[in-house]
């Protein structure tokens, strides 16, 4: 008999070579901001080859944004993650923010439009409501995501 644990997969499917995850904006910031949390860990489980982080233009000018604007001691690290092999997604078309928002219906549609076009199969973000609405896309947050790994392996 199958323990619960792995009839549900946590939400993660079983796939061959590393688990493609999407970032939302505010992992990346926390994860280039604070070494020592969960956003840290998610960011360092790509460099062990554990992880394919995905992310999207939208969030790469939310990123600048909040970097030019309020952290721009987060600069160099930012550049340097940029070019770290990451999957970066083309831009969402209107149409694909606007069925985006017919799921996710706040700010965040674009970047759940990102998370759609990527194919990823988890979006780990910090934000509450988002990942309320996209629970049932396969949301987490990044400290769940770390635990979720944790059971699985």
């Amino acid at each position: 008999m199958q323990s619960e644990a792995s009839e549900k997969n946590f939400g993660m499917k079983s796939i061959a070579g590393p688990l493609s995850v999407f970032l939302d904006t505010s992992v990346v910031i926390s994860g280039l901001y604070s070494a020592t949390g969960a956003s840290a860990a998610v960011l360092s489980l790509e460099k062990l080859g554990r992880l394919r982080i995905a992310i999207s233009p939208e969030v790469i000018r939310e990123a600048e944004d909040v970097i030019n604007n309020k952290l721009p001691e987060l600069a160099l690290p930012w550049f340097n993650l940029l070019f770290e092999q990451h999957s970066i997604t083309p831009a969402a078309t209107p149409e694909e923010i606007l069925r985006a928002h017919t799921l996710v219906p706040t700010e965040d549609a674009p970047i759940f439009a990102g998370f759609l076009k990527s194919r990823a199969t988890i979006l780990i973000t910090l934000d509450r409501e988002f990942r309320r609405l996209a629970e049932d896309a396969g949301a987490l947050f990044p400290s769940e995501f770390l635990e979720n790994m944790r059971l699985l392996s």
